[in-house]
């Protein structure tokens, strides 16, 4: 496995089905905020922006290398936060 780090502190990082990534975490540090968005549709509602605030983190991993991880855009909003991508 390939591990990439990043420190988000402005703009966006979006991860597609082509990045072949298979695991993502994503951490908001103390004062930071930032939100994470997908693209899939789920019955008759559109995905909307939830919000990670100071110190929460989410973690995603595919089921299997065959089914990346697709859709997901992170948004820095304040402070830094910190991204780990697996693939």
């Amino acid at each position: 496995m390939r591990i990439f780090t990043y420190t988000l502190s402005s703009g966006s990082l979006s991860i597609n089905t082509a990045d072949g990534v298979t695991q993502l975490s994503v951490e908001s540090n103390a004062s930071s905020e930032c939100t994470i968005e997908g693209n899939f549709p789920f019955q008759s509602f559109s995905s909307s922006p939830i919000v990670l605030e100071s110190g929460q983190s989410i973690t995603l991993m595919a089921t299997t290398p065959a089914s990346p991880i697709d859709g997901v855009t992170i948004t820095h909003v304040s402070g830094t936060i910190d991204i780990l991508i697996g693939a």
